[in-house]
């Protein structure tokens, strides 16, 4: 199927280039319109078309995304010129298992532990997204991905 295979290279594409990104400004709507800007610690092992963060279930962000799904994450390495931005959708999900594979030790004073009953999982679906900067200099879009796989 074509659309898989768009699909597929988009994930490969994307991947590539978010990989090495210690962090994310995840980005959501206020019920005022405003826009709210939150560092997120990117442990995901590999990005398979979802991208994937740790949060407490009572915060303001989990409170954000319910209201308002859609969200915007920002990849930034000055350093080398690296820049990332997506755009997708974005979901509160409890998992533990999930929350097991992406727990870290960092997390500890924040956190506790993935026992922790207030853990939750902030799942985002990519629909779109831009690079610019690394090895091809100018601005990518990078095609192929949807709501709908």
């Amino acid at each position: 199927m074509a659309g898989s295979s768009a699909r597929e290279q988009a994930i490969r594409t994307l991947a590539e280039k978010i990989r090495g990104f210690e962090v994310a400004m995840l980005t959501t709507v206020e019920p005022d319109g405003a826009l709210r800007g939150r560092p997120m610690v990117n442990r995901q092992p590999e990005f398979d078309g979802d991208l994937w963060f740790l949060a407490r279930g009572q915060s303001r962000l989990v409170w954000s995304i319910q209201r308002y799904s859609r969200v915007n994450l920002t990849y930034t390495d000055a350093s080398q010129g690296r820049f990332v931005s997506v755009t997708g959708t974005a979901h509160v999900v409890r998992d533990r298992q999930k929350a097991e594979e992406l727990w870290d030790p960092s997390y500890v004073s924040w956190l506790e532990s993935p026992d922790n009953p207030e853990l939750c999982l902030v799942k985002v679906t990519v629909d779109s997204a831009q690079a610019w900067g690394g090895p091809s200099g100018g601005t990518e879009r990078i095609e192929g991905f949807s709501l709908i796989a």
